[in-house]
């Protein structure tokens, strides 16, 4: 008989103790940024965007635009990249792709592994391509 007195007094205790360690404290981070972390995000990237908006294409198939050339350095992800954008209008009666197969900068190739630009452009539409 002891032994279950023994046993349920320690279960009661578990659970006080369970109890008084659980608290009603609210962690709701996620949809609050302080002006402190928006700062800190802030500085963490760095951008530096010319606006071009030079025609490059202009024919019976195709009109397309360089809209920008934006450099981006990213320091809390240790990454670097440029974004390039174009504004491309299809003017045939079928779909077309537009993609980026092979950039140079500069007279020197770019390596094609990290390059994605590709969009398919409806009849008529325009698109951005970045």
């Amino acid at each position: 008989m002891s032994y279950r007195i023994k046993a349920s007094l320690m279960c009661l205790l578990a659970v006080f103790l369970l109890a008084a360690c659980g608290g009603e404290e609210s962690t709701e981070k996620e949809g609050n940024v302080t002006s402190e972390e928006k700062a800190k995000q802030e500085e963490s990237v760095k951008s530096d965007k010319q606006e071009i908006n030079k025609e490059v294409a202009n024919t019976e198939n195709i009109y397309a635009k360089l809209v920008s050339i934006e450099h981006i350095v990213d320091k809390e992800w240790d990454e670097e990249r440029i974004e390039v954008t174009f504004d491309v209008e299809n003017k045939r009666q079928d779909t077309i792709e537009v993609q980026a197969r092979q950039v140079s900068i500069d007279g020197k190739m770019v390596d094609e592994a990290p390059l994605s630009m590709s969009t398919e452009t409806p009849p008529g539409k325009k698109r951005m391509l970045s």
